[in-house]
Formats: C-alpha cells, structure tokens, sequence
C-alpha cells in the first residue's frame, strides 16, 4: 500500500524500491512490481525483474506491454526465456499458444 501511494505522489523511485524489498509482490495473479515498472516504461528494469521473479507474473507483464507495443516477438521471447524459471511455467505455455493464436501463428506454437 505505501508502495502505491509513492507512485501516485511521483515518486516511483521509491515504490520501486519498496517492492524491491518484499519477498512476495504478487496478489490475485498479478504482479505489483511487474505492474508498476510496465506502467512507467521501465521496460529493462521490468526485463530484468522477469528473469529472475519465479512465478512468471513479470515476464506475463514484459510480454502483454510488449505484445501491445506491436512487439509481437519481443512478447515471444518474454514467454521463452531459455534456461529461465518462467519457461518451465505450464500457464506461460498456454499464455505463448495464445499469443501466437492472436497474431495468426498458430502453426508455430507445435514447434515453440
């Protein structure tokens, strides 16, 4: 909460590193950090953050900002990530077929 009333004030600084400091910052499937440096363009932070945050909700949010972005495979590789804890994700693979389905490449998804 004091996260989120730093960034309404401006300073994200601040609520960036406050959420850097919690063990947990995910509620309801989504990622409070992950959110917070998408809604600020903090793209490479927010590229950073999902490779090391385990339960894939970061690189969920680096591939949505980048799929809406016209990225298409920037939100591929996002899901990927090689050697990563999030490609091991069940629901990352889902999230990569549906992605793929969105932008008519659903013959690659067999091969991803």
């Amino acid at each position: 909460m004091l996260a989120t009333i730093r960034e309404r004030q401006g300073r994200v600084d601040e609520a960036v590193a406050l959420l850097g400091t919690r063990n947990v910052t995910s509620v309801n499937g989504r990622d409070q950090l992950a959110d917070l440096l998408a809604r600020h363009d903090r793209t490479g932070e927010l590229r950073a953050y999902a490779v090391t945050e385990e339960l894939g909700y970061a690189a969920r949010c680096l591939a949505e900002l980048l799929e809406e972005r016209g990225d298409v495979e920037g939100a591929i590789a996002a899901y990927r990530q090689a050697d990563e804890p999030a490609a091991y994700d069940p629901n990352s693979a889902v999230q990569l077929a549906q992605l793929l389905v969105r932008h008519g490449r659903g013959n690659d998804a067999p091969e991803i």
